[in-house]
């Protein structure tokens, strides 16, 4: 009856993660507005009853780990970030074998499913997998645990945005380089030009009327 409550409980979590597919990354965002990729965790896992906390290094301390092999959909999977080794992402596996996950990969983009590779490289290097409580058999969270935020000694003087800025900073930087990226600059200036036509030509169209 146990492995078929894990069993079920996992169903219900991936099965809220895949609703959230399309869903905006928002830095910080734990709603279906938008979510960052903690926040995706942490709210499809609220959304079925499980209470974990909100950031990815609190998460991965929290949370039982388990072997790349024990790896089941549902589980979750880590990667490292700007400071390693404390993760700076994580991902919702949904197929193993040929891996995929669902997660909110950066500023720009919205939750998809996506493919990785263990162990994967540069910030896509896997540094491991973990299990929520209950799903799977999956162990209840350290005693330590702070279901609201984490973060060790800044948690008792940082909110938890700040803490997920720190925790996602992985997302920042991909963030900071897709602002830098001039191909960007040119896709914002062609859009900036087209609204400006486009304002011309009905104040023009006004005028004439």
């Amino acid at each position: 009856m146990a492995a078929s409550s894990g069993a079920n409980l996992a169903t219900r979590f991936l099965d809220n993660v895949k609703s959230l597919q399309g869903v905006p990354y928002v830095w910080g965002g734990e709603s279906r507005a938008g979510v960052d990729c903690s926040g995706l965790v942490q709210l499809a896992a609220r959304e079925a009853g499980i209470n974990i906390p909100r950031t990815t290094s609190a998460q991965w301390a929290a949370l039982q780990h388990i072997s790349a092999s024990e790896a089941q959909p549902g589980d979750l999977v880590y990667f490292v970030g700007a400071d390693p080794p404390s993760p700076g992402h994580v991902g919702v596996v949904d197929g193993t074998g040929h891996w995929s996950m669902i997660d909110a990969p950066t500023t720009g983009q919205t939750v998809h499913q996506q493919a990785f590779s263990v162990p994967g490289v540069g910030d896509m290097r896997v540094v491991g997998f973990a299990r929520l409580p209950g799903v799977h058999g999956g162990a209840t969270l350290a005693a330590s645990a702070t279901p609201a935020g984490g973060g060790g000694l800044f948690s008792l003087f940082m909110p938890p945005q700040a803490l997920a800025f720190f925790d996602d900073a992985t997302q920042f930087v991909n963030s900071a380089m897709w602002i830098m990226n001039p191909e960007n600059w040119l896709r914002i200036m062609a859009g900036a030009v087209a609204v400006l036509f486009a304002v011309a030509g009905l104040g023009f169209l006004l005028k004439a009327a």
